[in-house]
This record gives structure tokens, C-alpha cells and sequence, in this order.
């Protein structure tokens, strides 16, 4: 994952150890979630279940952005799609595709998918925004496929 970002990145060379221990933990924590999500909640309902979390997250969040900004906000177009972008796309749909998964799916199986984010995310940025690969980022993203691959369980036949 890290290899992939760092080769895609157009910051190639000032990213730090500390950003990548970030990273690290980023992934695993959000896989524990993902099968805790599937051990302990598989009876809650998908929305009640996302509401809460939202309602947990907004406030927390709230309380930090009022300690830690300055609350100036330059509205134009370009913030409302990405902004909207965020909150319908990937807040709302992704996440509700991702509860859905997980309750009806092996959890180890859509944890694994999560490792395709990186490869998935370099290659939009090249589709949209022109963003040029290197070789570390074929490298990254080549090793993250391949290891899905063996990872997969083999088809019973």
C-alpha cells in the first residue's frame, strides 16, 4: 500500500516514516473493524447502525474542528462537488455498500478489498487528473494484486 501511494505520489521523496506508520495502521485498524462489524453488529440495521456512527463521528469531529481551525470557509463550486462528492458518494453509499457486504459476505474477504484502495485510487488519479505513474507504483500495485490472487480461496469444484 505504501509503495503504491509513495510511487503515485507527486510528493515522491517528503514523505515521511511517520505519514507511512500512519498508513500502516490505518489499514489493519480498518480491517479489525471490519470483522468486529461482523462478529457484534450483524443484527443492527444498516441505517440506524450508520446514523450512529455518523452522530458519534460528527460530534467528535465538530468539537475538534472548533479547537484546531480558525472556521473560515471559501464556498465555491469546486468545494460543494467535492464536498458533496465525500458526504453521497463516499460516506453515505460506499459505506452502506460496505456494512451490506459484510453482513452478507465472508468479512476476511471484503477486508480484503480494502487492499485494492491504493492501486485504485493511483489509477483514477492517471484516468483524471493526469497523474504520472513511476516504476514504485507498478511495483506496489502489482504486488498488492498479486497477493489478493494467492491469498483468494480456490473455487470447490
Amino acid at each position: 500500500m505504501a509503495i503504491v501511494l509513495y510511487g503515485a505520489s507527486s510528493w515522491e521523496g517528503t514523505i515521511t516514516s511517520k505519514g507511512i506508520l500512519w498508513l500502516l495502521i490505518a489499514l489493519p485498524a480498518i480491517v479489525v473493524g471490519t470483522l468486529l462489524q461482523k462478529r457484534y453488529a450483524q443484527n443492527v440495521d444498516l441505517i440506524t447502525g450508520s446514523s450512529y456512527q455518523y452522530g458519534a463521528a460528527l460530534l467528535f469531529f465538530t468539537a475538534v474542528s472548533f479547537t484546531t481551525e480558525i472556521g473560515v470557509v471559501d464556498w465555491n463550486l469546486t468545494f460543494v462537488a467535492t464536498l458533496a462528492w465525500l458526504i453521497i458518494v463516499l460516506s453515505i453509499i460506499a459505506i452502506l455498500l460496505l456494512l451490506y457486504m459484510i453482513r452478507h459476505g465472508e468479512a476476511t474477504r471484503v477486508a480484503s478489498y480494502f487492499y485494492l484502495v491504493p492501486p485504485f485510487t493511483a489509477l483514477q488519479g492517471w484516468l483524471f487528473f493526469d497523474e504520472q505513474w513511476s516504476w514504485l507504483t507498478v511495483a506496489g500495485a502489482t504486488l498488492v494484486i498479486a497477493a489478493l490472487m494467492i491469498s483468494k480461496p480456490k473455487a470447490k469444484v
